[in-house]
């Protein structure tokens, strides 16, 4: 099936109860049906065309279920647990999500009536294996088969998961899935592969073992799913595909229409999306972009979001979008992108504001986009293998970072900064190149080191930066960015 669709927008309702906002004061755990109207007329207007709904972890429904009465999950929960929540932020949340279904509330036919209201086709986002509940059960399958999880003793909440090896952990999915699909009217329906990025053990299995289990499973959602757009949350590097068993080849046959290819919790412009293309290329590809661009200092060790952020600009998103357009995909997806409000850990300094609503209908446009000031960056990511935190820490060290795909605008100049930690308040001495030409001395404001490049020695497409360190202080690079942006 075809779409016209050029923006997707993920609404994960944790943000409702979580973070500050028009409709929501911080602390305030009372769920009502004008929030969860608000949610999404505040974005009437501004754009998107697909609204996307993750209705909690996917462990039970926030829908009137055949499969899973509201009062029997509440009577599990409350004989487990108590009638009372204890006082982390996720019970409560699930305690509280419980109740409104309790009380004659139903959170996925509200929305999609508050979509339909609004004018925007109405998603489901589907969490396949979602454990940030930790060591809390969310429902009475989870609950009954600790065996089923990769560790259960284990503190890593993706050692919670379950294995998808196993029938019934699929089966429980499935059904439950099919329970949704069998009582709601909606537009389309999303596989959230990406919460979280753990189905299997890649040492007890193969990748052809891993691929023919998810893509019989895609098949199956994919008979149920009938005249709904089906759409697949996915990995936009290639090694990570493989540890969840995704072919998109193989999952373009059997009938997915919408590849949604994210780099998880960041807006980057590290994914090939040529390449990408050529994967799937009558398929509508979308890439994701989020609040942020990379994470810092953690503020304090506690339950949940306590990581300082990157922030990201209204240039980077265009810029990030400008190169999935640039390689021919239909759109972008936004996720996480209400999280410009203030959530999590009190102490966190990150800036905080109202989403940049105003910019979702540039990035609808991509002529504008090519006209518009660019911002090309690197910035820290929690996962294994990335770039960025980099430390520059020995003598002669040399360390080079490779700007893809970069649209050069006429004779503008460009601005390269680095944001860093460092060991001193020294934070040493640099040589640094760009496309071989020797850049002058940065000049530092606090933690940031900041040059000036004439316009002549930026490239369309590739540019080399090249550091050296010339004496032994430590820094440790954080953020990369080349912009014309001055603002930034």
């Amino acid at each position: 099936m075809k779409t016209d669709a050029k923006i997707l927008f993920s609404n994960d309702l944790t943000n409702i109860l979580h973070c500050d906002s028009p409709f929501h004061r911080r602390g305030d755990f009372h769920l009502t049906s004008t929030m969860l109207e608000s949610s999404v007329a505040e974005t009437a207007g501004t754009g998107i065309d697909v609204h996307l709904l993750q209705p909690a972890f996917g462990w039970f429904p926030l829908w009137r279920s055949k499969y899973l009465p509201i009062e029997k999950q509440v009577a599990w929960l409350w004989k487990t647990y108590g009638e009372t929540p204890a006082e982390t932020d996720v019970q409560k949340w699930v305690y509280e999500l419980s109740r409104y279904q309790l009380e004659d509330g139903d959170i996925v036919g509200e929305f999609i009536r508050h979509c339909r209201k609004y004018g925007q086709q109405a998603f489901i986002s589907m969490r396949m294996n979602d454990s940030h509940h930790g060591a809390f059960s969310p429902c009475e399958f989870y609950h009954q088969h600790p065996e089923y999880q990769f560790n259960q003793k284990s503190h890593s909440w993706s050692d919670r998961c379950h294995n998808w090896m196993i029938p019934e952990v699929r089966k429980y999915k499935f059904d439950l899935y099919r329970d949704l699909m069998e009582n709601y009217d909606f537009d389309g329906f999303e596989l959230d592969f990406m919460r979280f990025g753990k189905l299997y053990d890649p040492y007890a299995t193969t990748e052809n073992e891993r691929i023919a289990v998810t893509t019989e499973f895609v098949r199956k959602i994919r008979e149920i799913a009938g005249s709904r757009l089906l759409c697949i949350r996915i990995p936009a590097e290639a090694p990570h595909r493989s540890e969840l068993g995704i072919d998109p080849r193989q999952l373009a046959e059997i009938g997915v229409d919408m590849f949604n290819y994210s780099s998880y919790f960041y807006t980057s412009q590290e994914a090939n999306c040529a390449a990408l293309k050529k994967l799937t290329p009558n398929s509508a590809l979308y890439l994701e972009m989020t609040n942020c661009t990379g994470i810092g200092r953690c503020a304090e060790k506690s339950e949940g979001d306590s990581y300082e952020m990157f922030n990201c600009t209204p240039t980077e998103l265009r810029t990030t979008a400008l190169g999935a357009y640039e390689a021919g995909w239909q759109g972008v997806s936004l996720f996480n992108f209400v999280y410009y409000r203030r959530f999590g850990s009190a102490k966190k300094k990150t800036t905080v504001s109202e989403p940049p609503f105003e910019v979702l209908k540039d990035l609808r446009d991509p002529e504008r986009l090519r006209k518009s000031a660019k911002s090309y960056f690197f910035a820290s990511h929690w996962e294994a293998g990335s770039i960025l935190p980099q430390a520059v820490a020995i003598y002669g060290q040399n360390l080079n970072f490779l700007f893809r795909r970069v649209v050069r605008n006429g004779d503008r100049p460009w601005i390269m900064t680095f944001h860093i930690c460092a060991s001193s308040s020294d934070c040493g001495d640099w040589e640094t190149w760009l496309n071989g030409q020797t850049l002058s001395k940065p000049t530092r404001r606090g933690e940031i080191l900041r040059w000036e490049v004439p316009a002549e020695l930026v490239r369309n497409g590739d540019n080399l930066v090249s550091i050296r360190s010339c004496d032994a202080d430590i820094s440790t690079i954080m953020k990369i960015e080349l912009t014309t942006d001055q603002s930034n």
